[in-house]
C-alpha cells in the first residue's frame, strides 16, 4: 500500500476492516472455548464430537477461560443451559465434568448479575426460593429477561440434580410464584384445562403438559396408596396395641389379685407361726407338768406299795407260815390291803 493511500484511509476513515478471527470447523472442536465460539453448534452434537474424538477430560485452563468470557460468549446463558441439559443425560465422569462446569457458571452469573452469593449449606428449597426472589422481578417484566429465565432453569436443574431438591417440590415452588390463581367463579374452566386446550396451545406443549401431569398424578396416586397402606398398617398396629394393652391390664389385675392373696397368705402364715409357737409352749408346759406329775405319781406309788401294801402282805405271809396258820391275821391283813387299794383307786379317780 502506497503512502498516499494510507493518508487517504486515515483522513476518510475508510480503512479496511480486519478479518474476523477464524472459527474452527465443528469437526475440529474439542474444547469448551470452541463450543462457545461456534455459535450454531448444538450442545448435543458438541458432546457427540468430543466422544468421537475420544476427548474425555475438561482442561482446567479451558473451563477457566470460558468462565471469564461467559458474559460475552453466552450473554443470555442459553448455550450453557443447553450444554447442562444434554450433559445431565450422560452418566459418565466426563458428563459430570460438564455438569459441574454449568453449575459453576450458573452460580457465577447469579453473583455477577443479581449479586446473589449462595450459601450451599442451606437446604435446597431455601436456595431455590432465594434464586426465585432475585430473578422474579425481571421475569415478571413486560418483556421477560431471557438471561433470568435461563438462569432459573439452570438453577432448577442444578438443585434437583446436585442438591436433591425434589421435582414436585421444585414445581410447587415455581407454581406458588408464577402459576395463575384458580378462578373463584364456579362456571369458569379450570386453569389446567384452559392451559391444555386453549387455542394457542400446540401439540408439543400439550404433550409436555400431559407428561408432567401424568407423572404428578402417578406419584400422587402412589403417595395416596402408600398413605392408605400406612393408615391400614397403623390401624393394625393400633388394634394390636389395644389388644396387648387389654391383655396387659388383665394381667395386671390378675397379678394385683395374686399379690393381695399373697399378702393374705403371708398374714395367715405369720398368724400360724404365732399359733404354732403358742401351741409349742403349751405342749412344753404340759410336758413339764406331766413329767412332774409322773414323778409325783411314781413317788406316790412307791410309797403306797412300799409303806402300805408291802408291810401288810408281809404280815399275812408270816401268818401263813405259823403253825397253825393264823387265818384271822391273814384275813385281817388282806382286808386292810383291799381297803388301801380302794382308797388309792379313789384318789387316782380324782382330778
Amino acid at each position: 500500500m502506497t503512502s498516499k493511500k494510507r493518508v487517504t484511509e486515515v483522513i476518510t476513515g475508510n480503512k479496511k476492516p480486519e478479518k474476523p478471527k477464524s472459527v474452527p470447523k465443528s469437526e475440529e472442536i474439542s474444547s469448551l472455548v470452541g463450543y462457545y465460539q461456534a455459535e450454531k453448534l448444538p450442545a448435543k452434537k458438541f458432546l457427540s464430537l468430543l466422544n468421537k474424538n475420544k476427548t474425555d477430560t475438561l482442561q482446567e485452563q479451558d473451563t477457566k477461560q470460558c468462565l471469564e468470557q461467559l458474559g460475552k460468549n453466552d450473554p443470555d446463558f442459553k448455550r450453557t443451559l443447553e450444554l447442562l441439559h444434554q450433559a445431565l443425560s450422560i452418566q459418565t465422569k466426563f458428563g459430570r465434568q460438564f455438569v459441574d462446569f454449568a453449575f459453576q457458571a450458573c452460580r457465577q452469573q447469579l453473583k455477577v448479575c443479581c449479586d446473589l452469593d449462595l450459601n450451599l449449606e442451606q437446604p435446597a428449597n431455601i436456595l431455590f426460593e432465594q434464586i426465585l426472589q432475585v430473578l422474579k422481578p425481571k421475569l415478571e417484566a413486560k418483556k421477560p429477561d431471557n438471561l433470568s429465565l435461563n438462569l432459573l432453569k439452570a438453577s432448577g436443574f442444578w438443585l434437583n440434580h446436585a442438591v436433591n431438591l425434589g421435582e414436585f417440590e421444585l414445581i410447587d415452588l415455581l407454581a406458588k410464584e408464577f402459576a395463575l390463581q384458580k378462578s373463584e367463579k364456579p362456571n369458569q374452566t379450570s386453569n389446567a384445562i384452559d392451559i391444555l386446550l386453549r387455542p394457542d396451545t400446540n401439540l408439543r406443549t400439550m404433550i409436555d403438559t400431559l407428561t408432567v401431569a401424568d407423572s404428578g398424578l402417578s406419584k400422587a396416586k402412589s403417595a395416596k396408596d402408600s398413605e392408605i397402606r400406612e393408615q391400614q398398617r397403623r390401624q393394625k398396629e393400633y388394634e394390636r396395641a389395644q389388644a396387648l394393652q387389654k391383655r396387659l391390664d388383665e394381667a395386671k389385675n390378675e397379678l394385683s389379685g395374686k399379690e393381695q392373696r399373697i399378702v393374705e397368705l403371708l398374714s395367715n402364715l405369720e398368724q400360724s407361726k404365732v399359733e404354732k409357737e403358742s401351741l409349742e409352749k403349751k405342749i412344753q408346759d404340759i410336758q413339764t407338768v406331766n413329767t412332774h406329775r409322773k414323778s409325783e405319781l411314781k413317788g406316790h406309788c412307791r410309797v403306797f406299795l412300799d409303806k402300805k401294801i408291802s408291810p401288810l402282805l408281809e404280815d399275812a405271809l408270816e401268818a401263813t407260815n405259823l403253825e397253825p396258820p393264823r387265818k384271822n391275821i391273814i384275813t385281817e391283813r388282806l382286808e386292810m390291803v383291799k381297803e388301801e387299794i380302794k382308797r388309792e383307786i379313789k384318789w387316782l379317780s380324782t382330778d
